[in-house]
């Protein structure tokens, strides 16, 4: 038990979290050298296209038939529309600007993160049903974002 708490604790993720935490509730700033700071912004402007090749190649890997898992199809259909949804109403009690309001009813709307498929592989478990689950969401989200972000609009002016 002590070995598995000292891993977790003196994990590097962990402990750049606290700091960045600590950092952020104090207002504090750090300088990085420039070439830190330069590697860190490239690193960064990879997140996007990054995950769209790993979607773009898991679409391209998985098989046709994908579509016929009801297990995949409630998933995505309890992420992208009802948990937003239900946000959206739940966030209406909140007293958030239209801006702020908007953005996080929209974060809720994004579609399964591509990270689900990496935790399988990481964990050593099978990747099929993640997969399956990213791919559909992705395609459910082309749909569903527009309408999560009609209905959050117009709950919004109804209050």
């Amino acid at each position: 038990m002590a070995d598995t708490l000292r891993t977790v604790l003196f994990n590097p993720n962990i402990i750049a979290t606290a700091i960045g935490f600590v950092l952020f509730i104090t207002g504090a700033s750090l300088k990085f050298p420039a070439v830190i700071d330069r590697s860190v912004s490239y690193v960064a402007s990879l997140n996007t296209p990054l995950s769209m090749i790993v979607i773009g190649s898991n679409l391209g890997t998985i098989s046709g038939d994908f579509y016929k898992d009801s297990k995949a199809w409630l998933i995505c259909f309890l992420r992208n529309f009802l948990m937003p949804a239900c946000m959206s109403v739940i966030l209406l009690l909140v007293p958030l600007s239209t801006t702020a309001y908007l953005a996080v009813v929209i974060m809720a709307a994004a579609p399964v993160a591509g990270f689900i498929v990496m935790l399988s592989l990481l964990a050593n478990r099978p990747v099929a049903f993640p997969m399956r689950c990213l791919c559909l969401s992705t395609l459910m989200s082309v749909v569903s974002v527009p309408l999560i972000i009609m209905l959050a609009s117009w709950l919004k002016q109804l209050v």
